[in-house]
C-alpha cells in the first residue's frame, strides 16, 4: 500500500485518539474517536478520513446526537 495505513490500527493525534480501520492512508469504514480531555467520542463509519454515514456522537455532557 506504498506505506499508507492500511487494516486496523490506533492514532493519537493532539487530544484526539483514533481506534479503527483504516483505508490506504484514511480513517476508513468504521472506527471509534475519543477526546482523552473530555471523554467526548464518536462511534461509527467513516469516509476518505472524516465522519461519514451511520454513527453516534456522545458529548462531555452525556448529550448524544
Amino acid at each position: 500500500m506504498s506505506g499508507k495505513r492500511h487494516g486496523l490500527g490506533v492514532e493519537r493525534k493532539g487530544r484526539w485518539i483514533y481506534k479503527g480501520e483504516w483505508t490506504q492512508g484514511f480513517k476508513g469504514r468504521y472506527g471509534i474517536r475519543v477526546s482523552d480531555i473530555s471523554g467526548a467520542r464518536y462511534e461509527g463509519t467513516w469516509a476518505n478520513g472524516l465522519q461519514d454515514g451511520y454513527g453516534v456522537e456522545i458529548y462531555a455532557d452525556g448529550g448524544i446526537y
